[in-house]
């Protein structure tokens, strides 16, 4: 039986792609990248998190330890730099939360979350040495990113739990793939530059 990482990299492989090829992100990567085009990707990955994390944080609080990753919340890092930028990050996400239920959702969403933090890593190293000016804007999450990436390791040892039972990794799966819709589903809602002039 194939490990659960690989069936979750494997099965949401093709959300992945279409999530990173999302304009508003892909330009955070890019030399000319604006003040304005930074912001509304930081608050499209707020809208995206603020709507996930609540689900996580309650299932956290009505499990046992053994059943969970200890998620470490990261929507406040945003909401709290977009504010100290003098930007009112709004309400959290307008899609539904969704629902965990179980230690297999719970984890299937975690690992949308938690490989996120490696790629933000790599976002925050490019953003820091080619804008340091836009880095300072953000530097909450960004740091919590760059330290929180050395957790993979924890937590792919916890979701090998799931590894004996083919049905656990399908509703990890399933999970996986709502998160990845509602990340998707928000950094396109944000405009891109040609579509915000």
């Amino acid at each position: 039986m194939k490990s659960t990482h690989e069936l979750l990299f494997k099965a949401t492989q093709a959300l992945h792609d279409e999530l990173n090829q999302a304009p508003v992100l892909a330009r955070l990567l890019e030399l000319d990248l604006t003040r304005d085009e930074y912001i509304r990707a930081l608050l499209g990955l707020y809208k995206a998190i603020s709507t996930i994390e609540p689900a996580l944080v309650k299932f956290e609080n009505t499990s046992t330890a053994e059943d969970t990753f200890n998620y470490q919340p990261r929507a406040q890092f945003l909401q709290a730099d977009l504010m100290s930028s003098g930007i009112e990050s709004g309400p959290a996400g307008n899609l539904a939360t969704p629902a965990i239920r179980t230690a297999a959702e719970y984890l299937g969403a975690c690992y949308v979350l938690e490989g996120a933090t490696l790629g933000s890593a790599h976002i925050a190293r490019n953003i820091e040495f080619q804008h340091p000016a836009l880095f300072q804007l953000a530097p909450r999450y960004w740091r919590f990113q760059q330290q929180h990436a050395a957790h993979w390791p924890v937590f792919l040892s916890r979701l090998a739990s799931l590894d004996e039972d083919a049905l656990l990794q399908q509703a990890a799966i399933k999970s996986a793939e709502q998160v990845f819709h509602i990340f998707i589903e928000h950094m396109q809602a944000i405009p891109n530059a040609e579509q915000h002039h």
